[in-house]
Formats: C-alpha cells, sequence, structure tokens
C-alpha cells in the first residue's frame, strides 16, 4: 500500500509563509535605507513580473516582504514633536522634565545604606535654560535615593539628561541597545540633590493599574512568608519581577545554563492555563466558553508579568491551542509558534532584533524538529507485542540537548558563553521549578488563612532550597561553563548551517527507521 500523499510543508503550514516574508520584510526595511525613488520602482517591478508569470505564491511572499519593510519603517519613525527633534543641545546636561511614570519604579539596594530607583517615564514638557518645550518621548531615570513612586503618577524631575551608557558585557549585551529597542533614547540621572515633585497619582490607564495592582499584592504575599532570596525567586516564577534575586543565585542559574527558568514562559503559562481550566470545569458553563475566559485570564496573567517575549510566545500558542478545541480544529506546533512570532512582530518590529525574542523562539522550534531525532538512541523493543517504548529519562533529556543545539549560536554571539552542563542540570530542575510554581500558586490562594498559608510556605521553602542546592552542586562540574570572546555573526550562521545539514542527514536516517512514526507526524 502506498504511502499517503502529503502537502507541502508551506501549505500545511501558511503561518510560516506569512512569518518568513515579513520577517524578510522587516530585516529589509533595517538594512536599507527607505528611499521612494527606490522602493516605490522597484515594488511595482517585482509585483509586474510576479503578475505576468502567474507566480501567485512569489507575488504573496514578496507583498509580505514588503509590509514588513513598510511596518519597520513606520514603527521606527519618530513623530514630529518627540524629544529627539530637539536641538542636540536642549537634551545635555542639567534639565527639568515633566511626564508620567510609564512603567513599576524599581528599588534596589546599593551597596550598605545606599539605594537606587529607576523607572521610564511619558515625557511631556522637557524646561532648559529658561525655555520649555513640549514634546513626547520616553526617558529612563535613575534617582538614587529611595523614592515612593508608583506606576502613572505625574512627576516633576531636576537632574541631568545625557545619552544610555553602553554597560557592555561579555558578548554583544549592551544597556544601550536595549533602551534604543524600547523607543528610549536619552536618560536622566538625579544624585541625592536632585529634585522629585510628585504632581497627581494615577494617570495611567486603569486597566494597567489594576493589573499592576495584583502583581504588587503577589508580591507582598511573597514577602510576608519567605525570606528575602526566596521572595525574589518566587516573584521571578510567578509575577516577572526579577531584581530582588541575589547577585550569587543569578550566578548559579547563568553558570548552569538554566536562567530561563526563573523567566515566565511556557511551563508557567501552562500551569496557570491547566488551573483556571480546572477550577472553571467546576462552574455549569459550556466547553467553549471555559476555553474561552481560560484564554482571557491567560492573556491578563501575561500583561500583568510585564508581557515580554517568552511569557507572549507561550500565551499566544496557548490561547492558540484552545481556541483549536473551540473551533474542534487540530492545531500544529509549528504553525502556533509561527502566529505566536507573527503576533509579536506586528506588535513591535524591533522584537525581531532583541535577544529574548530570538531565544525564545529557536529553543522552542528546536525542541519541536529536533526532540524526535534525539529519541531514536533511547527507543527498545517491549518483550510482550513488539513495540516501541521509551525509558523514562529519555524525553527530558533529549529536550535539553534539543534546547542547547537550538539556542548554543545565539548564546555564544549574545553573551560569550556555553554551557553544556544544561542538558543535566535542566533534567531535576525543570520538574522542581513545576513543583515550586503549583506551591506559590496555593500560598497565593491561602493566604487568607494564616495557619494554611505558613504550612504551604513551609514546603515551598524546602522546595526553592533543594532547587537552588542541586543547581549548586552542577555550577561545579568542569567544563559545565565555557567562557569566550566575542562571536562574529558569520560563526554564527556557519553554525547554524551546520544544525540545519545535520538536521537534514538524521531525518533522512530517521525516516527509515521504525518506531519513530508517532513522534515524527508532530514534528517535521
Amino acid at each position: 500500500m502506498s504511502a499517503p500523499i502529503r502537502a507541502p510543508f508551506l501549505c500545511r503550514r501558511p503561518a510560516v509563509l506569512v512569518l518568513l516574508g515579513f520577517l524578510s520584510g522587516i530585516l529589509l526595511g533595517h538594512r536599507v535605507p527607505f528611499s521612494w525613488s527606490v522602493w516605490v520602482p522597484g515594488t511595482i517591478a517585482a509585483m509586474a513580473v510576479s503578475v505576468f508569470r502567474r507566480e501567485g505564491t512569489a507575488l504573496v511572499l514578496f507583498s509580505l516582504i514588503v509590509c514588513g519593510a513598510l511596518h519597520f519603517v513606520a514603527a521606527s519613525a519618530l513623530p514630529f514633536d518627540h524629544m529627539e527633534r530637539l536641538p542636540r543641545g536642549f537634551l545635555r546636561g542639567e534639565a527639568v522634565i515633566r511626564g508620567v511614570a510609564a512603567s513599576v519604579p524599581q528599588r534596589r539596594a546599593i551597596g550598605r545604606t545606599g539605594e537606587k530607583t529607576s523607572f521610564s517615564l511619558a515625557i511631556r514638557a522637557v524646561s532648559r535654560r529658561g525655555r520649555t518645550a513640549l514634546c513626547q518621548g520616553i526617558v529612563w531615570v535613575n534617582v538614587f535615593r529611595g523614592l515612593d513612586l508608583r506606576y502613572g503618577d505625574e512627576v516633576v524631575l531636576r537632574g541631568t539628561l545625557h545619552d544610555p551608557f553602553e554597560f557592555e558585557g561579555r558578548g554583544r549585551s549592551s544597556f544601550r541597545d536595549y533602551l534604543a529597542r524600547q523607543g528610549i533614547f536619552r536618560m536622566m540621572t538625579l544624585g541625592r540633590a536632585g529634585k522629585v515633585r510628585i504632581l497627581r497619582r494615577g494617570q495611567g490607564p486603569w486597566f494597567v493599574a489594576q493589573a499592576l495592582r495584583l502583581r504588587t499584592w503577589m508580591n507582598g504575599i511573597f514577602d510576608r512568608y519567605l525570606s528575602p532570596g526566596e521572595a525574589g525567586l518566587m516573584k521571578a516564577f510567578m509575577t516577572g519581577e526579577r531584581s530582588g534575586i541575589p547577585p550569587h543565585v543569578r550566578e548559579i542559574f547563568q553558570r548552569t545554563g538554566t536562567v530561563h527558568i526563573i523567566a515566565i514562559s511556557g511551563l508557567n503559562i501552562g500551569m496557570i492555563a491547566f488551573g483556571v481550566f480546572l477550577v472553571l470545569s467546576v462552574f455549569p458553563l459550556g466547553r467553549p466558553c471555559q476555553m474561552l475566559l481560560t484564554m482571557l485570564i491567560v492573556g491578563f496573567y501575561a500583561f500583568m508579568t510585564g508581557a515580554g517575549a517568552p511569557v507572549v510566545r507561550a500565551a499566544v500558542m496557548a490561547g492558540i491551542f484552545l481556541f483549536s478545541f473551540v473551533i474542534e480544529r487540530e492545531q500544529d506546533s509549528i504553525n502556533t509558534l509561527a502566529c505566536a512570532a507573527l503576533f509579536l512582530l506586528l506588535a513591535d518590529p524591533h522584537q525581531a532584533f532583541d535577544a529574548a525574542y530570538q531565544l525564545s523562539f529557536m529553543s522552542v522550534l528546536a525542541i519541536i524538529v529536533l526532540t524526535p531525532l534525539f529519541l531514536r538512541p533511547f527507543l527498545v523493543r517491549d518483550d510482550q507485542g513488539g513495540r516501541v517504548r521509551i525509558k523514562w529519562f529519555a524525553e527530558p533529556f533529549a529536550v535539553s540537548v534539543a534546547a542547547l543545539v537550538g539556542v548554543g549560536g545565539l548564546v555564544a554571539y549574545y553573551f560569550g558563553m556555553v554551557t553544556p552542563v544544561s542538558v543535566v542540570a535542566n533534567i531535576p530542575v525543570v520538574p522542581l521549578v513545576g513543583t515550586v510554581t503549583a506551591l506559590g500558586a496555593t500560598l497565593i490562594l491561602v493566604s487568607g488563612v494564616p495557619v494554611l498559608a505558613m504550612a504551604v510556605a513551609g514546603v515551598l521553602k524546602v522546595a526553592l532550597n533543594v532547587m537552588a542546592g542541586v543547581l549548586y552542586l552542577f555550577s561545579f562540574i568542569p567544563g559545565g561553563s565555557l567562557v569566550f570572546g566575542t562571536v562574529s555573526p558569520g560563526w554564527v550562521a556557519v553554525y547554524y548551517a551546520v544544525v540545519v545539514l545535520g538536521w537534514i542527514l538524521l531525518r533522512a536516517w530517521v525516516r527509515r527507521l521504525p518506531g519513530l512514526s508517532r513522534f515524527w507526524e508532530n514534528g517535521l
């Protein structure tokens, strides 16, 4: 019997075609300066050739490229009243600015007695040397003292305006580039003598204020029942606030290649979605209503935690997965991943150049594509029915290897290091993170009953310290973390070319062997 005919890859996964075209346009718009005299004739000529040759796919692809390029150009254009259009000298030196706090102020200890408050400020006016300019834009503010400031407060600040610092570390991480991708091109520093005056409270959007109020309430529960270090970890796991993680603990996560677990992503979103759906299933609601409510709550949770690339990716994928049940359609992992990537690029095309965006999607893509291949050595024959089964440790090991291979080139490029120990460190740590997340959610639910809350907090303390102890032991494995100099883009391209070539060869080899069909159908 002949094998069933399968549709071409891009026909089965149209979102991948849309993403490739749109992303190519963003990259083109980033590299090629926009000029009407070049873009308009080129676009007309290319579309005319596509229509004349009746190349429908080529026409669609080119249209997507043009849309991506124009979207990037439009998103990069500064408004006519943006502060960066003011004279250069007007934005340097001592100045007075008025605006609204556009982020939650972060307070950090400096030394033994010092403190720093950092936040982004949406500008409304800038005054310098007796002149005032009404303008818009965002400024990153550092106040070197404690400050009772909240999101949405309108303030007047007197300090020093200057360009953002580079703060380059290993690899190519740069604080200036990080701010630029968020549309922030200016900083203000206020020393102890800097003046801060709060004009009005609560000027931000109501929805954002409520989400941040819930986040503050959850963080307060962890502060009440846990030690500062433990509370810092739980805030990272549950609310996305990582400023409270002790430096030595953060270093352990970096050395073991498990820093991804302190960023809210698929595991957290999956557990939240499952828990919410479980609670809603108790109520007499129809299944579609339960699914849609779960999607809304997961979306609100993603927004509350800061809406970073990993959490939005996970939330969009969870939403598509749940919606597929509502409309009774089978979902495809790669197509779903492409939809999530496209969603983020539509919201902000500059995400394409963000390390977190690239690492998040590359790791998930590698897990989907490479895991079936790496499972092959662990397949054994069942004595009774001759069926193939997998040893208990095979899947987490294969997933860990696939993730390391997928992000290895990007991690080396951005951070100048590779962590082979992450392959084994992730196997015990990921289940522990799931346990910790479940205990954290339970602590929040029972926080109104002090006796129960203290009991849950005690178990949570044990789980957190076990996880930290396991990572501490892994951090001493020789060669577990390899640090080197800057890696050029050419070497990264060579690395991924080798990965793709190896995948093609392994794919051809594995398809000739029995036992992987059910895994392979879920991949490529």
